[in-house]
């Protein structure tokens, strides 16, 4: 008889609920019957070991926990500055958490690259305060990143596409997933958060999320961006209804790069239609039907471009063990050369 595990109950239905799971997804996930996890969670039996593992793997929690007197303390490891309604959000989704922890290792990898790299700082993180003029600051970081005024001439797949590359190409890790990893069971909910910025001088990190709708995650990219020009950190939700501080000054720069008022008042004063009309002329990108992607491009969006290549460059030249590299990126290791392929 295999060997039982001996769990601590009050443990076990903290986990499911801090996964937002109900008995029956939860014994659904784990692959058991909801009466066997009913009389786990009420200490009438114990799982063994084997089952144990794979409910802590359902449950997106470590094993360890399932042992221990009482529930561990889950920090966010960032600034949370997301509201709704004027009031903070409720305790963040373990969704979140792992996402942001496993953005925030891979981002520590890269300083500890860059640091052996011998890089400078970057110029820009932390250039200005939040009381400095909007304007200057979104002009600053068109200069930086070399983008002209959009006035319709691109869709927003380019236009989007080019402000990360541009945001890639001086140093800031762009992330962007809809996803956990590579879990397509474990959708981000756009309700919770939009994205996230890490600023740091020689690792300044943005994270999108791209299950929002594609002008909001252009909005939220510009937003994270001019976190890191003004050197903070934090989850955001942006909600024009956020009255932080910093979420209002972000929200302001973006609309401005976004939308520069020299070019948007003239246009928004001379049009005499209606409202919807109005917004409907002013309209800045031209659809262009979507389609789908290969799994080595969409790797290089998850990780962003210029940590993958940092890491398969280590992989790829022996300094880095393909296992080590494969699990930084979630892809297996004997693929790395194709996502090498896709990069180039």
């Amino acid at each position: 008889m295999s060997a039982k595990a001996h769990i601590n109950p009050n443990i076990l239905r903290w986990m499911r609920e801090r996964g937002g799971l109900d008995v029956g997804d939860a014994a659904h996930a784990a692959s058991i019957s909801p009466d066997q996890l009913i009389r786990w969670e009420a200490g009438e039996s114990q799982p063994t070991f084997i089952q144990a593992q794979k409910l802590a793997q359902a449950l997106h929690a470590p094993f360890g926990y399932l042992f221990l007197a009482e529930p561990p303390a889950e920090d966010l490891p960032l600034p949370d500055l997301r509201t709704v309604g004027g009031a903070p959000v409720p305790r963040p989704s373990v969704d979140l958490l792992d996402t942001i922890r496993l953005s925030l290792q891979r981002q520590t990898w890269y300083l500890d690259h860059q640091h052996d790299e011998g890089a400078d700082p970057l110029p820009f993180v932390a250039r200005f305060a939040t009381d400095a003029p909007v304007r200057a600051v979104a002009a600053d970081m068109r200069a930086v990143l070399g983008i002209d005024v959009e006035n319709g001439q691109r869709t927003w797949e380019v236009y989007f596409r080019q402000l990360i590359d541009a945001a890639e190409s001086v140093g800031i890790l762009v992330m962007r997933s809809g996803i956990v990893g590579n879990n397509t069971h474990r959708p981000l909910d756009v309700a919770e958060f939009r994205g996230f910025a890490v600023s740091h001088p020689l690792a300044p990190l943005v994270f999108i999320n791209s299950a929002d709708a594609p002008a909001a995650r252009l909005f939220t990219l510009m937003h994270e961006l001019a976190h890191v020009w003004v050197g903070s950190s934090g989850i955001s939700n942006a909600s024009p209804g956020n009255a932080r501080r910093e979420e209002v000054f972000c929200n302001a720069v973006a609309g401005e790069f976004l939308a520069p008022h020299d070019v948007f008042t003239p246009l928004w004063t001379a049009s005499t239609a209606s409202l919807p009309e109005r917004v409907a002329e002013l309209a800045a990108f031209r659809d262009k039907p979507g389609g789908g992607g290969n799994f080595y491009r969409n790797a290089s969006a998850k990780n962003s471009k210029r940590f993958a290549r940092a890491v398969l460059a280590e992989a790829l030249s022996g300094r880095l063990l393909l296992r080590d590299a494969g699990r930084l990126l979630g892809v297996q290791p004997g693929k790395l050369r194709l996502l090498a392929g896709e990069l180039e």
